[in-house]
């Protein structure tokens, strides 16, 4: 989106996050055809998993987002006889 708005001649809005320069990066290998879109998408979900959230400054993404699916989502998969397949 950042590329479109300037190419229409709109402002830079930037990239967000501590991580921001990652971003740009895997951005730019994946418009240069270097990484294909899931390759992309991927490491972009490993970057923002390390950044840190503004409601708990103690932990970082992955953890606050997996905490809540341990606690809440995982139990009721369970309860429906939908267990989650571990991820490798």
């Amino acid at each position: 989106m950042r590329a479109e708005i300037r190419a229409a001649g709109g402002p830079d809005i930037g990239v967000s996050g501590r991580n921001s320069a990652a971003y740009e990066w895997i951005a730019g290998e994946y418009s240069a055809g270097r990484i294909d879109r899931d390759s992309a998408l991927n490491q972009i979900a490993g970057v923002f998993g390390a950044e840190v959230p503004s409601t708990d400054p103690t932990k970082n993404y992955l953890d606050y987002y997996g905490d809540h699916y341990d606690r809440k989502i995982v139990p009721w998969l369970k309860s429906i006889g939908k267990v989650p397949e571990p991820v490798s």
